[in-house]
């Protein structure tokens, strides 16, 4: 068996955490910290995650040992889950052809329950193994994670309050499978403080239920925390709850916000009730509705009251001790003849001789050995040593025989207590693998997006500027020399490798080495210049009028103040992070005023860390004013709280402040970060702060009430700003919205609902700016007074975002897919390139930039070459099937055949119910099954379903010149976003002409790409057949041989026969 211990990541910008993956033939198990960024760290590095059914956290459940923690098991749970589908159709094809072959008649195979094992093993899971508030930490999350057929368990381990029994020979482990054995060790601080607090987070926490709860149902018959966290956890990973069911419902009896549906009488047909609803003011009629049942994590509205837990959790983990191998000629001396008790040996049991005598298997074994096996220890300060080097299992001697290596995760400072380096010291046949943030500089570890913006930056290098690589591996001399004296202690780097089994070995050769900027410049340069040269032909230039007419010729995004301000692209990718895009994060600054971060997925902050250096990124968060979040799927936002913790540091040392109940204690010098979003957002971030101090006391958290049109594009009610740090300040406040825009520098702020999941949300904003001296007249002129800056998050084209939007100076807008993939857009609520720069020219938008273009799109966005438009993009359309006709396809949403049945393959899941609401064709009277059959449109209001934007979008793609011509006529410049792109609105006409230079060059990488996968595949193949050929021809070879030998024991019987005088046999013996 073999068994080894890899180092996957070590703090960095892009992974802030350490985490190592334990590697055999059948299973993995992650083990460390799983920090924003680990997920990408394991597609760098081509790490199969597959296999991972166990998951052991350390340290602490703060959000900097577990903000990837989400997306990694939103990760896993899709992985696992389409594997097993995969493996599923495979085995029903397989039965499917079997029974054709003998029968002649094909059946209809029963559908796989998606938690089993296809192949009738165990079902599906994932475990989770961690410090206290490990439950509670997932059910934060319970209003945007929502996943079917991978129960989810998630154990807590804290520090044990009774004394360690004494009269035990051994320390027992606390979890065991058939590979490994496990003792966690919780270790708590010595200070004082630290101590109340431990003492104060292991008292039982209960309140009072409401009458709500208790009628609901919503809590289990345990009122403790943990028990309806990690009942909430299961409901949001185990459910059979579907979106599209209906249940039937009194009207009065319907919680709001609910969307409602009747059935027409004559038809029979369910269409939206649009009558008075329940907490209208009207009154409600005594009639029969259908609702959808809100999926079970929802129904738990709050969770109960916790405390911060100090505990850090440490691990010994070893494999099973081997048994010593079976001696034959010993057992047979014991009396042993009849082998069949020998198995019974090997399996530990005792057996007797044929004199009675019982025999052990130690008398018929060589002596065994304990397993081989590893400690993984987490010291966040050094007020945790004394704790973790007194506890029994270090002295436990079953315990440390075969444990070869210690993995050490610490806290700035650690290494250099004197109680840690004797413990060290102390253990010199131990290896010490030593990772912590002063020790591995800023290694790269995102290689693959970094060499694509060091690419792009011998193209245009004041766009695209150079990523941040660090070329010194050891930041300073003092780390230097608090660790590197002694020769059993080891720096982990990323792939560094623990060989645990057959025999212990340390295997550094594939360790990533330190990169530095001057090496990787020639070899980016290299490639770059070579590409160039072979990507001549893919080049398609841009329409002249999508340039500038002349190198003299200004307009107003030329001229400061507009020409300074700057957009940076930090995450440009949709749902999940790759190693070419991360998720969704865009942040603004404009000069003299503040900086704005518009949606904040994972990693975000590890993205502002590569682009600016320490004094430029402190001040860029001073700088900082309002983070904006559009919706809450996890792509989106899960970056939030690291930007805030970095904010909260850079600004106010980390010094908690009073938390903001009443608006009217808002003041100036308080210096508090906006958090605007819907109000679940909002909730989220409060509650984690429970079990975190990442700043919420210091933020200024703004829930929107959008603004809604009666009809368009007049009587809309303005956008709302609320006051929530609690839900009933939500409901109390009456502060005006002026107050909180201008507390955040804005004129104006304004957002609409669009059509992607509940409560997604595009907003407009307009920033205040200085007067200014333009150097051209006509420039000054026509300049505007102020900057506005509109954007889409997630969402099909929206004619209300048109009307907030009206003018912008800049659009930045979802571009998911390709136009020639406009189904499935339409599908999962998103956008098209097309699509989105047809909301830009219906708005009036001057400049517009794309972003969050799907994973399947490594390099190149949605404005590639491949963009359908001019009369050949007509012809595309017709051969998918779409006509250029609103009344096939309309731009307004509502759900498509594939995302109601679940038949795409790249569906997303359904995290965040949808506000759309197709009609119900079934009929039941329990409960009615939404399909794509007889659905109706009907995703707005009268008003708003009157206004499609489908014959613009026509009209773009039947340009002669295509979208791109289409636009250039409009006058509206277009830039596709990549990853780490700064642009000033000053070097937008740069940023136009480069396009096609850089869309050949990652066309022409990704065509490398392809062609090196196509011959692996093709030498695998290759490979395949000769092994296969090997194996026949030694199988025909052995055939020979055997047929050989059994004619030659035939031959010889036959004479021994004939010598005894016996009969001669007929045929060869054996034959």
């Amino acid at each position: 068996m073999k068994c080894y211990l890899e180092v996957v990541a070590t703090p960095t910008s892009d992974t802030p955490g350490t985490l190592l993956v334990l590697h055999y033939d059948d299973r993995r198990y992650l083990i460390g910290n799983l920090a924003e960024g680990s997920s990408r760290a394991c597609l760098q590095y081509g790490l199969a995650l597959r296999k991972v059914d166990d998951i052991f956290l350390t340290g602490r459940a703060k959000w900097s040992n577990i903000g990837g923690m989400l997306g990694m098991m939103l990760g896993l749970a899709d992985m696992k889950k389409a594997a097993a589908d995969a493996q599923s159709e495979q085995e029903e094809a397989k039965v499917v052809q079997r029974e054709k072959r003998e029968t002649g008649v094909q059946n209809e195979v029963p559908a796989q329950n998606s938690k089993e094992n296809p192949k009738g093993g165990s079902p599906l899971f994932l475990r989770m193994h961690g410090p206290p508030n490990l439950n509670y930490a997932i059910a934060t999350a319970r209003r945007f994670i929502f996943r079917t057929g991978l129960p989810i368990e998630a154990t807590e381990h804290a520090c044990n309050t009774e004394p360690p029994a004494t009269d035990l020979a051994h320390v027992a482990p606390t979890w065991t499978d058939n590979h490994l054995q496990v003792w966690a060790m919780p270790i708590k601080p010595v200070t004082s403080s630290a101590a109340a607090d431990v003492e104060s987070a292991q008292r039982p926490r209960s309140r009072k239920r409401s009458h709500e709860e208790m009628t609901s149902g919503s809590l289990s018959d345990d009122d403790g925390e943990e028990s309806l966290s990690k009942r909430i956890v299961k409901q949001m990973f185990d459910s059979d709850w579907r979106m599209d069911r209906l249940f039937p419902k009194p009207l009065k009896d319907v919680q709001m916000p609910a969307t409602v549906f009747v059935r027409d009488a004559q038809t029979g047909q369910l269409a939206q009730y649009t009558g008075p609803l329940p907490g209208s003011g009207r009154q409600v009629p005594d009639i029969q509705v259908l609702v959808r049942q809100p999926w079970p994590g929802a129904l738990t509205e709050k969770l109960l009251p916790v405390e911060p837990a100090p505990e850090s959790l440490c691990y010994v983990v070893k494999n099973h001790p081997q048994r010593g191998k079976f001696m034959p000629k010993k057992a047979l001396e014991l009396g042993l003849e009849d082998r069949t008790g020998w198995g019974q040996l090997t399996k530990g049991h005792n057996v007797r001789n044929k004199d009675g005598q019982e025999i052990t298997p130690e008398m018929v074994l060589e002596p065994g050995k304990q397993g081989s096996g590893f400690a993984m220890v987490e010291l966040p300060t050094a007020d945790y040593v004394p704790d973790l080097v007194s506890r029994p299992e270090w002295q436990d001697s079953m315990i440390m025989e075969g444990l070869s290596a210690i993995v050490w995760i610490l806290g700035p400072d650690v290494s250099f207590n004197s109680q840690l380096q004797k413990f060290q010291d102390g253990l010199p046949n131990v290896k010490h693998i030593v990772s912590f943030p002063d020790l591995g500089g800023d290694a790269l570890v995102l290689e693959t997006a970094v060499r694509s913006a060091w690419r792009h930056n011998y193209q245009e290098s004041e766009v695209y500027p150079r990523p941040r690589v660090d070329s010194n591996h050891l930041r300073g001399s003092k780390a230097t020399a608090g660790i590197a004296t002694p020769d059993h202690i080891v720096q982990a780097r990323p792939n560094l490798v623990l060989n645990l089994e057959p025999a212990v070995s340390l295997d550094q050769e594939h360790v990533q080495k330190p990169m530095d900027g001057e090496s990787l410049s020639l070899q980016v340069k290299e490639d770059h210049d070579r590409m160039l040269k072979e990507a001549s032909d893919l080049i398609i230039s841009e329409p002249s009028s999508q340039l500038p007419s002349s190198t003299t010729s200004r307009t107003w995004y030329t001229e400061p103040p507009w020409s300074n301000i700057e957009v940076t692209t930090l995450g440009t990718g949709s749902s999940h992070p790759s190693t070419h895009r991360n998720v969704s994060g865009t942040l603004v600054r404009i000069p003299n005023l503040g900086s704005y971060i518009f949606d904040c997925g994972e990693g975000t902050l590890g993205s502002l860390r590569r682009m600016y250096n320490k004094p430029e990124l402190d001040a860029l968060l001073r700088d900082l004013r309002m983070i904006s979040i559009s919706h809450m799927h996890a792509d989106h936002h899960l970056g939030t709280t690291s930007v805030i913790s970095a904010w909260y540091q850079a600004v106010h040392k980390s010094t908690p402040g009073t938390l903001l109940d009443d608006a009217r204690d808002l003041k100036e010098g308080d210096r508090r970060l906006a958090v605007v979003s819907d109000a679940p957002m909002l909730h989220w971030l409060r509650e984690f702060s429970a079990i975190d101090d990442f700043g919420f006391s210091r933020l200024l958290p703004l829930a929107t009430e959008p603004t809604r049109y009666a009809t368009y594009p007049h009587k809309a009610t303005p956008t709302k700003l609320r006051l929530a740090t609690s839900a009933e300040s939500i409901d109390s406040d009456t502060t005006p919205t002026s107050t909180y825009l201008s507390y955040i520098g804005l004129k104006n702020l304004s957002t609409v609902l669009v059509p992607h999941c509940r409560g997604a949300q595009a907003i407009s904003c307009t920033f205040p700016l200085p007067p200014v001296k333009t150097t051209n007249s006509a420039a000054q002129d026509s300049s505007p007074q102020s900057f506005k800056l509109s954007y889409s998050g997630d969402t099909r084209p929206s004619r209300p975002f048109t009307f907030i939007g009206r003018n912008s100076h800049l659009l930045i807008h979802e571009a998911t897919f390709d136009d020639d993939m406009r189904s499935e857009a339409f599908a999962k609520k998103h956008s098209t390139a097309g699509e989105a720069l047809t909301v830009a020219q219906e708005m009036g938008a001057k400049l517009c930039i794309l972003t969050h273009f799907s994973q399947r799109y490594p390099k190149m966005s949605g404005m590639g070459s491949g963009s359908v438009g001019g009369q050949g993009g007509t012809r595309k359309l017709k051969e998918m099937g779409l006509e250029l006709n609103s009344t096939v396809l309309p731009l307004t949403n509502a759900k498509s055949d594939s995302q109601v049945k679940g038949n795409s393959k790249n569906e997303e899941a359904p995290d965040i119910p949808s506000t759309d609401t197709p009609d119900v064709p079934a009929e039941s009277t329990q409960e009615s099954d939404l399909t794509s059959q007889s659905l109706k449109f009907q995703p707005w209001s009268s008003p708003q379903n009157a206004q499609d934007l489908s014959p613009q979008y026509n009209s773009l793609l039947s340009h002669p010149q295509g979208i791109t011509g289409a636009m250039a006529e409009a006058g509206i410049k277009v830039v596709p976003a990549f990853d780490y792109m700064r642009l000033k609105l000053g070097n937008f006409d740069k940023a136009v002409k480069v396009q096609p230079m850089l869309r050949a060059i990652e066309e022409f990488s990704e065509r490398e790409k392809e062609d090196a996968k196509r011959k692996a595949r093709e030498e695998e193949e290759v490979r395949k057949e000769e092994e296969r050929r090997r194996k026949e021809a030694k199988r025909l070879e052995g055939s020979k041989k055997g047929n050989k030998g059994n004619q030659n024991k035939g031959k010889q019987s036959k004479e021994k026969r004939k010598a005894d005088g016996g009969m001669e046999a007929k045929g060869p013996a054996g034959g």
